[in-house]
């Protein structure tokens, strides 16, 4: 029962759990559409296959071999480190833009960042939020939740208002909650347990990231 639920858990929400390990990289990438339209942006890619190199194939060439039909390009992200050894992005949802691979012409590779298989890229809905990320915050606390065991939930705070030990004891006893709901209910539950808690703590300019990483 208890791994069912945390396998559940993870499904529900924004990106899997990732069981097994593979590569993971987020390229930065010109990319060349049909209509004369370029675009930069960034792609995160997850894969169990050989990485790119440049001296077996051309990016476009890898490109097209090993990305899904459809793939997206996050026009901008912004990159915040949440300890010496972990570090995250953001972008906002109207600076995610989805393709198929069939209209691109020709992709340049800029960069490459290969970073530990999990959930690097989170979507935000808010400018303000987004806007909170040029500011260095006032706390990054991670709420420890036992039987989420590879996924976490982190807040980001950047108002000297909060009480952000009254809020992270307030969190973990919310979400501790959730471990005995009954699985049939359990994605509705927590569904909109986070989307509230996101919003509410939108309010307080306090960033709500839940991830999780490779077992």
């Amino acid at each position: 029962m208890r791994n069912l639920l945390i396998v559940l858990f993870g499904i529900i929400q924004y990106y899997n759990c990732y069981a097994d390990g593979g590569n993971a990289y987020r390229y930065k990438v010109e990319a060349k559409f049909n209509g004369s339209i370029n675009l930069t942006g960034y792609v995160y890619h997850y894969t169990y296959r050989e990485p790119y190199n440049s001296k077996k194939t051309s990016f476009c060439d890898y490109f097209h071999s090993n990305f899904n039909n459809t793939f997206i390009i996050y026009t901008e992200v912004k990159s915040l480190k949440l300890s010496e050894s972990s570090e995250i992005d953001f972008a906002l949802n109207s600076n995610k833009i989805t393709f198929d691979i069939k209209e691109i012409l020709d992709v340049f590779l800029i960069n490459k960042l290969e970073f530990p298989v999990g959930d690097r890229i989170h979507i935000l809905d808010s400018k303000v939020d987004y806007e909170y990320l040029q500011k260095v915050p006032l706390n990054i606390d991670s709420v420890y939740i036992e039987w989420m065991e590879n996924c976490s939930i982190t807040l980001i705070n950047w108002s000297a208002k909060n009480n952000i030990s009254k809020i992270k004891s307030e969190v973990t006893k919310e979400v501790n909650a959730f471990h005995d709901i009954k699985n049939d209910i359990l994605d509705n539950e927590i569904n909109s347990y986070y989307s509230n808690l996101k919003k509410e703590l939108s309010t307080k300019k306090i960033i709500f990231v839940y991830s999780c990483e490779a077992l």
